[in-house]
């Protein structure tokens, strides 16, 4: 332009309108892409954040989280910054661990999804009980099928739930079969964990994995057959 060229010209050329230009020339226009530097006005300043580390990690605060610090400051009248602000500062200077005595949280892992592509691939099993002709008397029956095709391999009904009897019907079961390396899957009841059954898995070459407690979506063709068994009964 400062060659004699049109405004209007040169904004073609670069692809933009004159109304852009004009605003970028008068300044009222921001850069608003993402990483671009941008005026917060209510930013904490460097002594701010170091004034938060350095409470956070002061004796009377360091086995305490940023909510207890908060609190406690805004019973002494303090305000310094938000929970939140807390945990950004602590988080950005990498000291946001686990600040208790107590036992840190541990998180259960959903457990591996097995896929079958046939027989003999992947077992599921459980125990359930059956009411019985006197009431307040129960059977317990044990039941192992097959996720490829949904077939029961191998059942037991017995007077009382233990390892022992699901040992032996997993040894009988597996012989059946002639001892497939299958990968079985249970809840996490005591005879799915029992010393002499995990054993004998173990023998076989036979892999098996348990579903997170308090989940039946973790074992699902069981329990789905379990409840269509007691259906049918009832």
């Amino acid at each position: 332009m400062l060659e004699g060229a049109r405004l209007k010209k040169c904004c073609e050329v670069v692809e933009i309108s004159v109304r852009t230009y004009q605003r970028w020339a008068a300044g009222r226009i921001t850069d608003k892409r993402k990483g671009a530097p941008k005026m917060i006005p209510r930013k904490l300043s460097d002594l701010e954040k170091q004034e938060i580390i350095d409470l956070c990690c002061s004796d009377e605060f360091k086995d305490s989280n940023p909510y207890e610090i908060v609190i406690t400051l805004l019973e002494k009248e303090k305000y310094i910054a938000s929970i939140r602000s807390f945990y950004r500062v602590l988080k950005a200077a990498k000291l946001l661990h686990h600040r208790s005595n107590k036992r840190p949280r541990s998180k259960i892992s959903t457990p591996p999804e097995k896929v079958a592509t046939g027989s003999n691939q992947v077992w599921t099993w459980d125990i359930t009980w059956l009411p019985s002709v006197v009431k307040g008397i129960f059977y317990y029956s044990y039941k192992i099928i097959d996720i490829w095709d949904k077939n029961i391999v191998g059942w037991e009904i017995h007077y009382t739930e233990n390892v022992e009897h699901a040992r032996s019907l997993f040894q009988r079961t597996l012989a059946e079969q002639g001892y497939p390396p299958v990968h079985i899957h249970s809840d996490n009841g005591n005879p799915m964990k029992g010393v002499s059954l995990l054993a004998l898995f173990d023998d076989l070459g036979c892999k098996n994995s348990f579903s997170r407690p308090r989940v039946s979506n973790d074992n699902p063709f069981i329990e789905s057959f379990f409840g269509t068994m007691k259906c049918s009964i009832t």
